[in-house]
């Protein structure tokens, strides 16, 4: 559930535009430290499109390939992320970890009484040129400062 949850997040999201060559790409749904997510995920975006574009889904070895990514999907606690990596690229980082949204990253994942629910931190993603639309700020918890 939580993988077609991520899907839905990543179309209420506004990305920074780019040339014309890199929007025509597929959108990079990267995975990091959550490997049972990939085939989850693969299943999830089978067929589907973010703004026009094929999704792939692909799992990284360290943060430092996030480069390329659209989206990180990260098993890793806010504290552990190596921020320094990710600063300024337009990247959205989701996680279940518990007060990820909290502690500088910019989509948490909730359960609770069986739904998926989420967290936003708003100046984490527009330190990285992201902006959440309205109809997601309405559905969200809204959290952080921007941590880091």
């Amino acid at each position: 559930m939580k993988a077609a949850v991520v899907l839905q997040l990543a179309r209420f999201v506004e990305w920074p535009s780019t040339p014309e060559p890199a929007a025509s790409k597929e959108f990079q749904l990267c995975v990091l430290g959550k490997d049972r997510w990939i085939p989850l995920l693969k299943e999830a975006t089978q067929g589907e499109t973010i703004a026009g574009r094929a999704i792939a889904v692909r799992r990284l070895q360290r943060a430092q390939e996030a480069s390329g990514c659209n989206l990180v999907v990260t098993g890793a606690s806010a504290e552990e992320m190596p921020w320094h990596l990710l600063d300024r690229l337009p990247v959205l980082t989701v996680s279940e970890e518990a007060g990820f949204a909290e502690a500088g990253g910019m989509v948490g994942l909730t359960l609770q009484a069986g739904r998926v629910g989420f967290e936003l931190n708003t100046a984490a993603a527009e330190r990285s040129g992201l902006r959440f639309s309205s109809k997601l700020l309405r559905l969200a918890r809204l959290v952080g400062n921007g941590g880091r």
